[in-house]
């Protein structure tokens, strides 16, 4: 069933204008509330403390991570192909992350699935920065490469990094 979610999922993100306008452009001195996207609860663990790292505790942080898990207890950070109808329709707990309008979407997956593709497809106006690949690429305004040396961490250390480059230049 999983495989017939995924077509209408991709079925949707072809149908499914997006947000007609471009991103607004992000000052990432200014960032207050971000939305953390990730392939595991580690990996959003890792990001978020990345994250309050650069801007501080005061940040507000969605943090969210991607999970096939079929069990009956879902966990309330946890997206799963269960938050999505039999005709990809985005339950309640989607609709409530999409109505959160942050400064920035981070994410650390570097090869995205239909879900959280549909879900950053339905972001578009919000400014969001992650890894490259081709099939990222529709999805995410500012991409980096990804560097096979580094674990994950390493990796979104490095996107953070950048970020603080970008960070201190806005200052100067």
């Amino acid at each position: 069933m999983n495989w017939i979610k995924k077509y209408f999922i991709n079925y949707q993100i072809r149908h499914t204008p997006a947000n007609s306008s471009k991103a607004d452009e992000v000052d990432f001195s200014a960032v207050r509330e971000i939305t953390l996207i990730a392939d595991s609860e580690q990996d959003m663990l890792d990001t978020k403390s990345l994250c309050y790292d650069l801007w501080g505790k005061e940040i507000k942080i969605n943090d969210r991570f991607f999970s096939l898990k079929r069990g009956k207890v879902i966990l309330e950070k946890e997206l799963t192909p269960s938050d999505f109808s039999f005709f990809g329709h985005a339950n309640i707990r989607i609709r409530t992350l999409l109505d959160q309008k942050p400064s920035l979407i981070l994410v650390s997956s570097e090869n995205l699935n239909p879900y959280l593709q549909f879900i950053l497809h339905l972001q578009s106006k919000i400014y969001r920065v992650g890894f490259y690949s081709s099939s990222n690429s529709p999805f995410l305004d500012l991409m980096l490469n990804h560097d096979p040396q580094l674990d994950k961490k390493g990796n979104m250390a490095n996107m953070i990094q950048y970020i603080k480059k970008i960070h201190y230049h806005e200052k100067t």
